[in-house]
C-alpha cells in the first residue's frame, strides 16, 4: 500500500544503467552457434541468439539473459551490444569489477557507443573512481551531446566530487533537456539550498537521528490532520493504476504524480499539508511524488503493500548522502475497521515495529524504512501517501 513511484525498480541497482533499447540487425552474419538449454542442445544463428538474449534482458528476465550472453561470449563472438548488456547484468548484481571490464570491451569493440561510455561512468563511479568516472560521462556527452541522462550523471559525479556550483549547472542544462525527470529535479532543490549555506538546523538534525535510530523502541512521527470527506470522494472518482507497484488484492491506487491534478481540495491539502510539515521540521519541504491507495475488500479477501521501503535510485547513490534526508508520510483518511486480521496495522521491519493507524493521523518515517501492510476489514480504507525531502 506504501510505495513510491521509483520502488518501480526496487529491485534493480540503485543506478539507471542502459540497456541497449532494441536490437541491430546483425548484417551477413550467418554463422551458428550452440547453447545448452537444461536437457537440450541446440543450434541456432548468432543474430537469433542475440536478439533473444536483449528480449530477456527487455523482458526482465535476467537469468536467461545472462545465460545467453554468457554462451556468446564464451564461444568467442565479439559484439558491443553483448559486452554493454552483460555489464549491466554484472553492475546490478554488484559485480562491479566484472562490469567495468566487460563495459571496456564493448568501448573497445564500438568507441563512439555513447551509452557504454555512460554506463561506464556509473560503474566507476559505484567503485569510487569519482575522476575516471567523470572522464567517461564527459566522453558520453560528446557523444550523445541532447542526452538529459548523461547530463544529470555528470551532475551527480559533480555534487560528489563537491562541486556545488558545476553540479548546479550541468543540471540546469539536463533540466532544459528534460524538465519532466524527477530525479533531476529533486537533486537541483536540494544542491540550490546547499548553496544558500544557511545556519545548521538543529532540530531537524536531532529529528534525523532520531528516526535513524535502529533500536526495537524506535516509533514514527505521528501528527494530526480533520478529514474532509470531500477529499474522500474526490479520490474515489480519479483514475487508478496498478502497474508495477507492489501492491495486492482487492486495491485500487493512482499514478505517482496525485498533486498535479489541477482540484482545488487537492491543492488545499497539499498547501496545509507542506505547512504542517515545514512547521514540525523546521525546515522547506520538497515533494517528490504523491499517491492514494483505497483498499476495498471484498468478499473476505482485502489487500495491501508487499515489504518495501521509498528509496529510489539516486537516494542510494553513497557518495551524495542525501537518503536520510527523505521522508514518507501516509495521511490515514478512512481507517475503515479493525475487525480484520491484525487490525490492519503497518508493519515496519528491520528493526520490527507494528503501528496501529488510526484516522486523521499523519505518519511519518525515513523513507529508507522498510514496512509492508494488509488490511481485510469489512469498510473500505482509504489514505494518501507522499514522499519529500526536508532542505
Amino acid at each position: 500500500m506504501l510505495e513510491s513511484r521509483d520502488n518501480k525498480q526496487a529491485k534493480k541497482k540503485v543506478t539507471d544503467v542502459k540497456t541497449f533499447p532494441v536490437p541491430f540487425a546483425l548484417g551477413e552474419i550467418k554463422e551458428n552457434i550452440i547453447i545448452s538449454t537444461n536437457n537440450a542442445t541446440t543450434k541456432t544463428s548468432k543474430e537469433q541468439l542475440i536478439k533473444q538474449a536483449i528480449q530477456f534482458h527487455l523482458k526482465g528476465n535476467i537469468p536467461e539473459a545472462k545465460k545467453y550472453y554468457q554462451q556468446i561470449i564464451n564461444q568467442g563472438y565479439n559484439d558491443h551490444r553483448v559486452f554493454s548488456n552483460y555489464g549491466v547484468i554484472l553492475q546490478k548484481h554488484g559485480n562491479l569489477k566484472e562490469a567495468e571490464v566487460s563495459t571496456r570491451k564493448a568501448i573497445e569493440l564500438k568507441p563512439d557507443y555513447a551509452d557504454a561510455h555512460y554506463n561506464l561512468g556509473i560503474i566507476l563511479r559505484d567503485l569510487g573512481k569519482l575522476e575516471e568516472a567523470e572522464v567517461s560521462t564527459h566522453k558520453a556527452i560528446k557523444l550523445d551531446p541532447k542526452s538529459a541522462k548523461c547530463k544529470l550523471s555528470l551532475g551527480i559525479n559533480q555534487f560528489a566530487l563537491g562541486d556545488i556550483n558545476s553540479s548546479l549547472e550541468t543540471l540546469e542544462l539536463a533540466y532544459k533537456l528534460d524538465p519532466n525527470d524527477m530525479q533531476n529535479n529533486t537533486l537541483l532543490a536540494i544542491l540550490k539550498e546547499k548553496r544558500k549555506n544557511k545556519p545548521k538546523n538543529k532540530r531537524l538534525e536531532n529529528i534525523i537521528n532520531l528516526l535513524s535510530d535502529d533500536q526495537s523502541e524506535w516509533s514514527p512521527i505521528v501528527l494530526h490532520r480533520s478529514v474532509e470527506e470531500e477529499l474522500i470522494q474526490k479520490l474515489y472518482t480519479l483514475k487508478a493504476e496498478e502497474k508495477s507497484r507492489p501492491i495486492y488484492g482487492n486495491i485500487k491506487g493512482s499514478d505517482y504524480f496525485l498533486f498535479k491534478n489541477d482540484i482545488p481540495i487537492l491543492r488545499y491539502f497539499q498547501k496545509d499539508l507542506l505547512q504542517k510539515l515545514s512547521e514540525y521540521f523546521g525546515s522547506e519541504i520538497y515533494i517528490t511524488d504523491s499517491f492514494f491507495n483505497i483498499i476495498k475488500p471484498r468478499d473476505g479477501i482485502g489487500g495491501g503493500s508487499e515489504i518495501h521501503n521509498h528509496l529510489g535510485r539516486v537516494d542510494k547513490i553513497a557518495q551524495i548522502d542525501i537518503a536520510k534526508q527523505k521522508f514518507s508520510l501516509v495521511y490515514y483518511l478512512s481507517i475503515g475497521d479493525k475487525s480484520g486480521k491484525d487490525q490492519g496495522i503497518l508493519k515496519f521491519h528491520n528493526p520490527n515495529k507494528i503501528f496501529i493507524p488510526e484516522e486523521g493521523m499523519i505518519v511519518i518515517f525515513p523513507a529508507s524504512r522498510f514496512h509492508s501492510v494488509h488490511y481485510d476489514g469489512k469498510k473500505d480504507r482509504v489514505v494518501i501517501v507522499v514522499n519529500f525531502y526536508v532542505l
